[in-house]
């Protein structure tokens, strides 16, 4: 059976996987260029970078360089959980929302950032209260948590080449945040759940107090 190529294979020697106007045309894109940092970024042509010294020979490759068997399996297991995570808070910002500007999250069209501002708007025009302004408070930081995991889960799969090899995330520039490269590691992956895990926090006791102070409001 044929061995995968690695990035070591890649980075001395043409991607078999391409054909030679692909390197033709990698050059020409390098020749034309602005000179980057000795820290170049190139991506491959199926969505992963490659990061070298500048002046080094282009690299054509495809994801099969970063498999992801190649992940330590204690950073898949965290990566799960971040996601797991998402999930979790994406459902209790549903419910928050749905309870302040009844809809039913089934049949609602519109993005979770849009109903999260138009609970805010409902909230605003409500009377002045402790109970309010912690529902405020909660959606601001559960809107934030989620452009956070929006830009890590789409983010693009970086590699750095050099001793030791790092691999990363390279979480495109988003409204108010510039391009940012997070590291795959069990710490950083950590970090960024319990953004998404303080977020959620206090959702349930929040609904409870808001449907109290409603109903006081209504009677």
């Amino acid at each position: 059976m044929a061995r995968l190529p690695t990035v070591g294979d890649l980075a001395t020697s043409p991607c078999p996987l391409r054909c030679r106007q692909a390197n033709a045309d990698n050059r020409q894109g390098m020749r034309t260029s602005k000179a980057r940092s000795h820290q170049g970024h190139r991506r491959l042509s199926d969505g992963c970078t490659l990061t070298g010294r500048q002046g080094e020979a282009p690299v054509i490759g495809t994801i099969l360089v970063v498999p992801v068997d190649d992940l330590p399996i204690d950073v898949l297991t965290e990566l799960g959980r971040v996601t797991w995570a998402a999930i979790k808070l994406e459902d209790y910002v549903e419910s928050v929302c749905s309870f302040i500007e009844p809809a039913n999250p089934r049949t609602d069209m519109r993005q979770l950032g849009q109903k999260i501002k138009d609970a805010q708007k409902v909230l605003t025009a409500k009377p002045v209260s402790a109970t309010r302004d912690q529902a405020k408070v909660w959606l601001e930081r559960a809107r934030q948590a989620i452009e956070q995991r929006n830009a890590a889960l789409h983010a693009t799969p970086v590699v750095h080449l050099g001793e030791p090899q790092r691999l990363l995330l390279g979480e495109m520039p988003r409204k108010g945040r510039p391009y940012f490269e997070r590291p795959l590691t069990v710490e950083a992956l950590g970090e960024l759940r319990s953004v998404l895990e303080d977020a959620a926090d206090g959702w349930r006791e929040l609904v409870i107090a808001m449907g109290t102070e409603f109903r006081l409001q209504e009677s």
